[in-house]
């Protein structure tokens, strides 16, 4: 049978029985079937019956009850001829948490149950970053998801993170700033490696300089060391304050380009 999914009632009848109905859902591309065991009328008096309804379709039920009564099934059954008392029904399904209720079928009466099997509610783990970063002195700046941001120096290791994407930016005096990227997963463990390089220095540095009033730093070129406008000291120790004028003797000066 052919039918649009969604939930229908199943109702058999026979001469001589007691009437009964089931419920059962219908799933696209799944075929559905549905048990209906009628009651004689001759029985109906001393015996009662249960209706068993439980969403998913694919659970499997055990139902229990007086004298060491017990039944299993899948999905939808109605069950006749049942001695009147307490009856546990139970159901699990891959996936669900596990059912479980109780009802009282009392003789002549159809009684019924639904059972509906929820998800079992998963609280999320958190996932953790690793932060390796060379030299060990470097400046961390973490950001990632809902703002959040966490600076520290050197290597670390943060955990309870939420999952999302995190940029780590390192820094640190002498070098050229770096940043890494990465995805934490939750449950995992993320590693960022970040490695600075040095800044470059200069290649081809001018090999004499003078600084003039401004205090801006002149190369001087040939022709200028040659123009006897300056005056150049060589001293074998530096001192702390820097060079000493007052030590330095005139006398001592000398020009290796004057042509003798």
């Amino acid at each position: 049978m052919n039918l649009a999914p969604g939930t229908y009632a199943a109702t058999a009848n026979a001469p001589g029985y007691t009437e009964g109905t089931s419920q059962i859902n219908v799933v696209a591309g799944q075929t559905s079937s549905i048990s209906l065991t009628l009651p004689s009328l001759a029985t109906s008096a001393t015996f009662g019956s249960l209706n068993v309804n439980v969403r998913p379709e694919n659970a499997v039920v055990i139902v229990d009850g007086p004298g060491g009564y017990t039944q299993t099934f899948t999905g939808n059954r109605l069950i006749a001829e049942l001695t009147p008392g307490e009856y546990t029904v139970s159901a699990s399904s891959p996936g669900y948490g596990n059912g479980s209720t109780q009802i009282n079928v009392v003789a002549g009466v159809t009684s019924s149950i639904s059972l509906a099997l929820q998800l079992p509610v998963v609280t999320s783990p958190s996932g953790s970053l690793i932060v390796n970063v060379n030299p060990s002195s470097a400046t961390v700046v973490v950001k990632g998801p809902g703002d959040f941001v966490q600076t520290f120096t050197g290597n670390h290791f943060i955990t309870d993170l939420p999952a999302g994407q995190y940029t780590a930016t390192a820094s640190a005096p002498g070098f050229v700033d770096a940043t890494g990227q990465v995805n934490v997963i939750l449950g995992y463990t993320s590693t960022i490696a970040i490695v600075l390089d040095p800044r470059a220095i200069i290649a081809e540095a001018p090999r004499a300089v003078y600084r003039d009033g401004a205090g801006n730093l002149i190369s001087l070129d040939a022709s200028s060391l040659q123009s006897g406008k300056f005056v150049f000291y060589a001293w074998l120790n530096d001192e702390d304050g820097g060079l000493n004028t007052a030590k330095l003797r005139a006398n001592a000066v000398t020009d290796p380009g004057q042509t003798t």
